[in-house]
């Protein structure tokens, strides 16, 4: 029990933010609104903070289980989602982002899950998308199986892509991400993709066919305006079967998915230079593609670096202008905080 009468809490709930407001309440009032009330919310505000985000939380900070915390310098946003683990003491933890909400249920639902599954280091579900007003947009269809994966038949599906998503959609098994290291890895912009590799190569991960965690779409996510390098993903891949080779030496991962995945980054490279006038560089990116994986050549990147070559700088503006287009509405919506 704690000293005014609760039990412990069962849940650590971190919300990282930085200077803003603006979804941070519908966030905090989500987590009230949890049937499981065995939770504790840390808000942690990435640098000193000027006031705003305390004054909003004022009136919940009575409540004893929410408190708000400075960092008082910047830490960077993954550093800011390591300060949170560090301060998780509690069985199960989740990182909400600040513009995200949950269903109700979200944790009691995950926690029964966790409980009767106690190999699993955590338990996600699809994503759910919705705009800035909260109207849905768009959800993904439940890929996989709903139940238990182990590490040799989901970590190819997570070298593939991030199904797992960002935090909002995770409750996590406290000592499973203490024992991989409880760290999201800033030397990689896809830090929240790193983590759960990370995990998944040790335990096995849950799944549930649930659309309980509202993910937020709008154009203050920096992945709506910020295109990574593509350098820096290629590494990621690397890491990744670093990862799979020490933690599961039995699994093989695809030399085809392999190349074709590298192809995919590199003919985006390829675009990249194009857009800036790097032709030179854009046809090293191409001839990179197509050693990785030949039947890139048939790849719809291909397609458009064949039309846009051509034309050199004129084709810039469109070829860009086309690109931030499919960038909004790709919804992938990795976070900075």
């Amino acid at each position: 029990m704690t000293a005014s009468g609760r039990q412990e809490p069962l849940v650590d709930i971190g919300i990282p933010t930085r200077g803003r407001s603006r979804y941070l309440i519908a966030a905090v009032e989500s987590v009230l609104a949890q049937t499981e009330s065995r939770w504790r919310l840390v808000v942690s505000e990435n640098d000193v903070g000027d006031g705003e985000v305390a004054g909003a939380l004022g009136p919940y900070l009575e409540d004893d289980r929410i408190q708000h915390s400075a960092t008082g310098r910047d830490i960077g946003a993954a550093g800011n989602h390591t300060r949170l683990l560090e301060l998780v003491r509690a069985p199960f933890t989740s990182i909400l982002h600040d513009d995200d909400t949950w269903e109700p249920e979200f944790l009691s639902r995950r926690l029964e899950f966790l409980e009767r599954h106690p190999s699993c280091g955590l338990v996600f579900s699809p994503t759910r998308v919705i705009d800035s007003d909260g109207r849905e947009k768009w959800r993904s269809a439940a890929t996989l199986a709903e139940g238990v994966h182990e590490p040799e038949t989901f970590l190819p599906v997570l070298y593939g892509a991030n199904v797992i998503g960002v935090p909002s959609n995770v409750l996590g098994r406290s000592s499973a991400l203490r024992a991989v290291g409880a760290h999201f890895d800033e030397r990689f912009l896809y830090w929240d993709w790193e983590i759960w590799f990370r995990t998944a190569a040790r335990y096995p991960v849950g799944y549930l066919h649930l659309w309980d965690a509202a993910i937020r779409a709008h154009d203050e996510r920096v992945t709506m305006t910020v295109r990574p390098d593509r350098e820096e993903i290629l590494r990621l891949f690397d890491h990744f079967e670093e990862i799979a080779r020490r933690e599961v030496p039995d699994l093989e991962l695809s030399p085809f998915e392999r190349g074709r995945k590298r192809s995919t980054v590199l003919l985006s490279g390829a675009l990249d230079h194009v857009e800036r006038g790097e032709r030179r560089r854009s046809l090293g990116c191409v001839a990179r593609a197509l050693r990785a994986h030949p039947p890139a050549v048939l790849n719809t990147k291909t397609l458009a670096w064949l039309v846009a070559f051509p034309f050199g700088a004129r084709s810039e503006r469109i070829l860009a202008r086309t690109r931030r287009t499919v960038l909004r509405r790709s919804l992938r919506v990795h976070l900075r905080r």
